[in-house]
C-alpha cells in the first residue's frame, strides 16, 4: 500500500484521513467525464477545477478558488 501524502495534512491537520482517497474518487471521476464528453485534448480545461478540489478541504473554500484562479 502506498503512503498517503501528508502536505495538505500539515498544514489542516483535522481534515478527516479518507480525504485524500475522496479526492481521487472525484478528480477520477470529473476527469473520466470530462475525457468523455469534450476529449482529452482538452483537458487542460481542468486545471484550475483540479486545483480547487484537491486544496479545499486543507485551505478552505476562498483561499483554495484564490489559488486555483491566479
Amino acid at each position: 500500500m502506498e503512503a498517503v501524502p501528508t502536505h495538505g495534512y500539515e498544514l489542516n491537520p483535522d481534515v478527516a484521513p479518507i480525504t485524500a482517497e475522496a479526492i481521487g474518487g472525484a478528480l477520477y471521476a470529473l476527469f473520466y467525464d470530462h475525457v468523455s464528453q469534450k476529449g482529452p485534448e482538452r483537458l487542460a480545461e481542468m486545471v484550475p477545477l483540479a486545483n480547487y478540489v484537491t486544496l479545499a478541504p486543507f485551505l478552505g473554500a476562498e483561499e483554495a478558488y484564490r489559488v486555483a484562479t491566479e
